[in-house]
């Protein structure tokens, strides 16, 4: 599918009554692009860390390899990728005054980006889902 020609999703705001976002899919270009940023942004601040901090952390991630994890641990669809990037990429139009741009985008309260990055990842791990679905096996 294209996700450029596909109709966004409109989705009520729960926490704002009568305001409402419209997202779309993100396209494999664009879950990539918002992965390198996350990525490169993770780097950045570890490169910022003094030595004895960063050894620290290698430590801790090491005893981390070690220990098994709970098998009820639900991986956060939301990890590795910028928020920013993808609700640039996914928020299409809403319902407020102000047009959807970059940086209006980057203006919401933080309660409102949280629920928008959730929403849009959740259209990830759905279009995930129905990819395995009708995948050949």
């Amino acid at each position: 599918m294209l996700t450029n020609q596909a109709e966004p999703d409109r989705v009520d705001i729960p926490h704002e009554p009568g305001q409402w976002i419209a997202f779309s899919e993100l396209s494999w270009s664009e879950k990539q692009s918002a992965a390198r940023t996350h990525s490169v942004a993770a780097i950045a601040i570890v490169a910022l860390m003094p030595p004895a901090v960063q050894d620290r952390l290698d430590e801790a991630q090491n005893q981390a390899k070690g220990q098994a994890q709970p098998a009820d641990a639900e991986a956060d669809p939301g990890a590795g990728y910028d928020k920013g990037a993808v609700l640039k990429s996914s928020i299409k139009s809403w319902s407020y005054e102000a047009p959807v741009t970059p940086e209006n985008i980057d203006a919401l309260d933080d309660r409102t980006a949280e629920w928008a990055f959730e929403t849009a990842m959740s259209m990830v791990q759905r279009s995930a889902a129905e990819g395995e679905e009708s995948a050949p096996s």
